[in-house]
């Protein structure tokens, strides 16, 4: 089990979760975008809860292992985060168009100094 830490809050998840977590913030943050993720996590009672966090490009998440006993977590988040972040690092790069054929005359004409 690992312990995320995020905005001052702490949330204990599986390994596979946590590892998941940090690895689309890092993808959300290569692109400079965010999302909401909604995650389960144990609770201060041992219960299975869900929790959202917005993460993005000035997310500061922290992942630690944690003497906390396994509890049995569903897993399914770990096979979407997986997927949005393989979309994100398969973006293409936006381009600018090509240049021109011919050169631009950047040479402009300066103000006439006589005040006309």
């Amino acid at each position: 089990m690992q312990e995320i830490i995020y905005a001052g809050e702490s949330f204990i998840t599986s390994n596979a979760i946590a590892q998941a977590v940090l690895a689309y913030s890092q993808a959300l943050a290569l692109n400079d975008l965010s999302d909401r993720v909604t995650i389960p996590v144990v609770d201060g009672g041992g219960d299975v809860v869900d929790t959202t966090l917005l993460i993005g490009p000035a997310s500061q998440l922290v992942a630690q292992e944690t003497l906390y006993s396994e509890t049995e977590l569903p897993e399914e988040v770990v096979a979407e985060l997986e997927e949005k972040r393989a979309k994100l690092l398969d973006r293409q790069p936006v381009r600018a168009e090509t240049a021109p054929d011919s050169p631009i005359d950047l040479d402009l004409p300066l103000a006439d100094d006589s005040g006309s």
